[in-house]
């Protein structure tokens, strides 16, 4: 396991530090608290963005939890099996199962549909085997075949009794439904543990993914852990809950939320994304059409569709001269041009009609979209122009033109353009959800000086010679200022 953080972070071994779930069963002892209040510990100052986290392979937390499961199950008495659904069903807080247990076992079990009320509590020595029946022959209450052999039937501590065969073809449905952790008796509500899934399923197949299905869900019920998006089945860990913090994977090359795992997105909020994102699936192909080819004249109101490429609009209606872009009097467009490119809502005593307020709607997201969409090709087009001077950068050296050191103002000057623009995508998503009050304004305003800096910042960068370094390393430090300070006052942490 490593400590990293966004910038930096040296490796750690494993007796640097405790663990994080059974060190005494303390899960606040899994840091210092002095490792956050270190103004020399580079980890945690500096990037708003930044925040500690630990890395581990899928292997290792394997290894972790066995310990975890033997563990608490010697301390109380269950089966591995039935802690784990403990851990999974409290979140992996073990001091509150513990604490539970002791002062009241069975509405722990109970509540946790491990087993029903008024029983007796399913210690070690019990299995999931019914007790021998008084009768020679058992009939299955699902397929209706009798049996001879006791054997034969099976039930969990709801002591309902089915068919072997019977079970193996309910829970290996269930599997291919998509239960794993959720799976019930067939009978009532009681939660089947892992080793009796295990048991029953059909295929080996089946039983190999049921073991890596049920890990994943298993650790995502953590709160401290989460999965990398990618391939390499890293898990990623913090101290104290899941936070919107960046996670930078190095074997994916993946830059994700720690909380969501969707591509890193402050200062947006996970759920304001979650919202963004289906708005952008669900309206793309509607808003497509209406804002390329329908607008409502400006002064009788009816639908219009455009059919040439020409910006100067005439209403077939009322014969109304207007901009197709912004709708202004096209008498007096020449004047205003500029305002084209500013979003201005309407006043509230202009949107009575029903389809008024539906289009003014779409033009709010239209406005923002168009903005998220374009900063998004910006930054695919920018990535073209830092491999040209990574390239030129290299030219320069071959030629003896200076070392790296005097050239690599550029390459900090290209990463901080790109880290600041990719900010400033994501500024349209939580502006479009803000709400029209004074902080509304302010956030507007910030937006709108880091949106300057940043066109800056990338004309220079575009340009750049030997002549303009102290420029350019000068607008880096502006654009970062300014990306921090929206950072730091708008990101939910």
């Amino acid at each position: 396991m490593s400590e990293h953080s966004i910038e930096s972070g040296e490796p750690l071994d494993d007796d640097d530090y405790g663990s994080p779930y059974y060190d005494n069963y303390n899960t606040d002892e899994f840091l210092n608290d002095d490792d956050y209040d270190d103004p020399n510990n580079n980890t945690c100052w500096g990037d708003a963005e930044q925040f500690v986290y630990f890395i581990s392979t899928l292997s290792e937390m394997k290894t972790r939890l066995k310990q975890i499961l033997n563990e608490l199950s010697q301390q109380l008495n269950l089966e591995p099996s039935i802690v784990e659904l403990l851990l999974f069903l409290r979140h992996w807080d073990i001091n509150s199962i513990l604490t539970d247990y002791r002062l009241r076992s069975h509405l722990l079990l109970e509540e946790a549909r491990i087993q029903p009320k008024h029983h007796d509590v399913i210690f070690k020595s019990n299995n999931h085997s019914s007790s021998s029946p008084q009768s020679t022959s058992l009939t299955c209450m699902i397929c209706m075949k009798s049996y001879l052999n006791k054997n034969d039937f099976e039930s969990l501590a709801c002591k309902h009794l089915f068919c072997h065969d019977c079970w193996c073809q309910y829970i290996d449905m269930k599997f291919k439904n998509g239960h794993c952790m959720n799976i019930e008796c067939m009978k009532c509500d009681i939660r089947v543990p892992h080793n009796f899934v295990l048991q029953h399923l059909l295929s080996d197949d089946a039983k190999e993914l049921y073991e890596k299905l049920t890990l994943k869900q298993l650790f995502d019920s953590n709160p401290q852990l989460t999965f990398c998006p990618g391939t390499c089945e890293r898990i990623f860990e913090v101290k104290d809950k899941r936070l919107s913090g960046r996670v930078d994977c190095e074997l994916c090359g993946l830059k994700f939320c720690f909380q969501c795992k969707l591509d890193y997105h402050a200062p947006a909020s996970c759920d304001i994304m979650k919202n963004w994102l289906t708005k952008c699936r669900d309206d793309s192909e509607t808003a497509n059409y209406m804002f390329a080819n329908t607008k409502d004249c400006p002064k009788c109101r009816v639908c219009i569709e455009k059919n040439g490429g020409c910006n100067h609009m005439s209403c077939f209606s009322c014969n109304h001269h207007f901009c197709w872009m912004c709708l202004g009097d096209w008498k007096s467009h020449e004047n205003n041009y500029y305002e084209c490119s500013k979003y201005r809502g309407q006043p509230q005593s202009q949107l009575e009609s029903e389809q008024s307020r539906a289009r003014e709607a779409l033009k709010k997201y239209l406005h923002y979209f168009e903005r998220w969409d374009n900063h998004e090709r910006s930054l695919k087009l920018e990535e073209q122009t830092r491999s040209k001077l990574l390239e030129k950068i290299d030219n320069n050296i071959n030629s003896q033109i200076g070392t790296y050191i005097d050239w690599q103002y550029l390459e900090q000057a290209a990463d901080s353009l790109a880290k600041a623009r990719y900010t400033l995508m994501y500024t349209y998503p939580y502006a479009y959800y803000l709400e029209d009050t004074v902080d509304r304004t302010l956030f507007e305003n910030i937006q709108a000086q880091l949106e300057v800096e940043i066109e800056n910042l990338s004309y220079q960068i575009e340009r750049a010679t030997s002549h303009n370094r102290g420029d350019i390393e000068n607008q880096r430090h502006i654009v970062e200022r300014r990306r921090q300070t929206l950072l730091v006052k708008y990101f939910p942490k």
